[in-house]
């Protein structure tokens, strides 16, 4: 990296374009050589880059949603938030499906606003709505 800018910018000055294709860019500024450091100027953050992920995905079933919102009701279980539109709901597996259940029952859901499902979600494993109402949150 030394090298890169040290090339780039032989004096006060030079200008250049600098092309960096792996992580060390997070880390540009530290290799900026000393007599240019007071007219360096951070440009801002790099971001928006694009990388190629190979991920697995659980399958979800959007019936399981709205058979929990008919069946518990448009408002958090555990804060008894009621929201001006459902999709402020989430329905909570008790039970984490990335733990292998094959099956969803309707009494291992629960319908939990988006800020009490995040705080379900805070440790592991998740808090029950009894534990979580034993918190008292207040959306």
């Amino acid at each position: 990296m030394r090298q890169v800018i040290g090339r780039g910018l032989r004096s006060p000055e030079a200008e250049c374009d600098i092309y960096i294709c792996d992580d060390r860019f997070k880390n540009i500024e530290s290799f900026v050589p000393t007599r240019f450091r007071t007219a360096w100027v951070h440009k801002g953050f790099l971001e928006g880059s694009r990388r190629e992920v190979l991920l697995s995905k659980i399958e979800r079933d959007a019936s399981v949603r709205k058979e929990a919102l008919k069946q518990f009701g448009h408002q958090c279980m555990s804060c008894v938030f009621k929201p001006k539109v459902i999709s402020q709901l989430d329905v909570h597996h008790l039970f984490p499906l990335h733990e292998g259940a094959s099956r969803t029952e309707f009494n291992h859901l629960a319908v939990l606003c988006a800020n009490c499902h995040r705080f379900a979600h805070s440790i592991e494993p998740p808090l029950t709505v009894q534990a979580m109402k034993s918190f008292d949150p207040k959306c």
